[in-house]
């Protein structure tokens, strides 16, 4: 099934929380859970969503998906939801915390899924061929650069890259006898004594 997303959509797989990330197409995928996974004690992954995300940071687009598996529990506001749990998240260990929503309609072609805040999610029934044609187009689709972020990007590596830099003014043969006579030099040509303490009570190099 698939859904489109409106602008401002929340994610489930990835990056909800980064202004710079949108979300532009949203997918699952059912197939029968695997009866071992019942005797060995293995986490059920019989569902996959699939998100497909714009970065306007770096102007592309890129899909992530997570796998896992839904019940269906009380709803302690009444009624019944489904809660979806997530295993797997594109080969990272840690799960996502589960995703609950109440069922507003089901049907062969439609479902609309309300979340508990109040927005909703209407899915229509694809075929895999389309799925994976529509992943592909969304993909591949331009996303424009926002400058904005690497306005920021370069402010920030500019501030933590700063690094006073003390101007060499000593005269050319004065850097020849500085480089010759193996003195370990500060930026501005002040030699650097490392001969130990003086007068036993200050420790390490020193400046002279």
């Amino acid at each position: 099934v698939s859904f489109r997303p409106p602008r401002g959509a929340a994610f489930l797989t990835a990056g909800a929380s980064a202004p710079h990330l949108s979300l532009c197409g949203h997918f699952q995928t059912f197939s029968k859970p695997d009866p071992m996974d019942v005797l060995t004690g293995k986490p059920a992954t019989f569902m996959e969503t699939c998100e497909v995300v714009a970065d306007s940071r770096v102007g592309r687009a890129f899909s992530t998906t997570v796998k896992g598996g839904f019940h269906v529990d009380a709803d302690p506001l009444g009624g019944l939801r489904t809660v979806e749990i997530y295993t797997q998240r594109d080969g990272a260990e840690e799960a996502l915390p589960p995703n609950r929503w109440n069922c507003a309609h089901v049907g062969s072609e439609i479902r609309v899924a309300r979340a508990p805040g109040g927005g909703q999610r209407v899915y229509c029934r694809v075929d895999a061929e389309a799925m994976r044609a529509e992943l592909a187009r969304l993909a591949a689709e331009a996303v424009e650069v926002d400058p904005k972020w690497a306005e920021q990007e370069a402010e920030q590596a500019a501030a933590e890259g700063a690094v006073e830099e003390v101007e060499d003014n000593r005269p050319l043969w004065q850097k020849r006898i500085d480089e010759a006579d193996g003195i370990q030099r500060s930026a501005n040509g002040t030699p650097i004594i490392n001969h130990g303490p003086i007068g036993g009570s200050n420790d390490g190099p020193r400046t002279q």
